[in-house]
């Protein structure tokens, strides 16, 4: 590896002499944020499982809480598979609705506001 091309070499080795040796975390740490600007280097992708509820998934629901009232999360489990053909457990219905920050409240006070002014389904209000 030729150190020219770059101000360090490899964050997991470096050369010395033609064989490759470990290197320090505080080296891996000063490489990081001279290659990144940050000690850990960025994440390119997003990790982890993909959602179950799409975007789409997940604006039908709050839709249908907002024009039937709150309803339980067995029978938003129930309505998904029914009407729309997608296939969740209650555990799922449960974190996309905390990811969202929904609880019976905040759907009654956007609901009232809809009938006021006029809300989407992320909560930001419309402009028409």
């Amino acid at each position: 590896m030729s150190l020219a091309r770059e101000p360090f070499p490899s964050p997991n080795a470096r050369t010395r002499g033609g064989t490759q040796t470990p290197v320090s975390e505080s080296q891996r740490l000063e490489i990081n944020l001279v290659r990144y600007g940050a000690a850990v280097k960025p994440r390119l992708a997003k990790s982890g499982r993909p959602l179950k509820l799409s975007q789409a998934d997940e604006d039908r629901v709050f839709q249908w809480l907002l024009e039937e009232g709150w309803k339980d999360q067995d029978e938003i489990v129930k309505w998904l598979g029914e009407e729309h053909g997608v296939e969740v457990s209650q555990a799922t219905v449960s974190r996309m609705l905390k990811r969202r920050n929904w609880t019976r409240e905040t759907v009654k006070l956007q609901s009232s506001n809809r009938e006021l002014g006029g809300f989407d389904a992320g909560g930001a209000q419309s402009t028409s």
